[in-house]
């Protein structure tokens, strides 16, 4: 179904084009690159037109593209970090798609950006990554990159044990196999 198309010559002064999941996907990345402040908004409008007006199936991709422009957008408010988290709730109860590493980055990257004070609920995102890694629901575990947003959001979140719960992080990557980079920074920290 993925592959179901629809004609937009009615919609647009270009005779018979014709869009599919991967055209919508591309103007998705591109509102997310936009800077504009309402993209989150477009392109959620986009991606539920998508579905429900012309029936085409979304792809990771397209959650991907969704989730970025929530990251990436110019408004940083709590309001978009809570929206990004539902989105991902969505695409874990879809049974079209599973998440992967760039969803989550995304979810991320909007606590870390639009509400650092939920820096727990960052943490929970992380460990849920891992449980969903072990049951096979995903097929690679957080990496470093995640673990960085957090130790970044940890910081934003000005919270007095930040600096400790930071410390702890880095020294769990270590302990998970982390590279020679990682304990360097943790040699500097001792």
């Amino acid at each position: 179904e993925t592959e179901r198309r629809h004609n937009v010559s009615s919609h647009a002064a270009l005779p018979n084009v014709v869009m599919d999941v991967e055209s919508y996907n591309t103007v998705l990345y591109a509102l997310a690159r936009s800077g504009l402040r309402d993209a989150p908004k477009r392109a959620m409008a986009m991606f539920d037109r998508m579905q429900h007006v012309f029936g085409l199936r979304p792809t990771i991709r397209s959650w991907s593209a969704l989730l970025e422009t929530y990251a990436k957008s110019g408004a940083r408010t709590p309001s978009l970090a809570q929206t990004a988290e539902q989105i991902l709730q969505r695409l874990l109860q879809s049974k079209d798609c599973k998440p992967d590493m760039y969803t989550f980055t995304s979810v991320l990257s909007c606590i870390h950006r639009g509400n650092p004070s939920q820096v727990l609920r960052s943490e929970e995102i992380l460990r849920q990554m891992e449980d969903m890694y072990q049951n096979g629901t995903i097929d690679a575990p957080p990496d470093r990159y995640h673990y960085t947003i957090l130790c970044g959001t940890w910081a934003r979140s000005l919270r007095r044990e930040a600096p400790q719960r930071v410390f702890e992080i880095l020294a769990y990557l270590i302990q998970r196999g982390g590279t020679s980079f990682l304990k360097f920074c943790m040699l500097s920290l001792t």
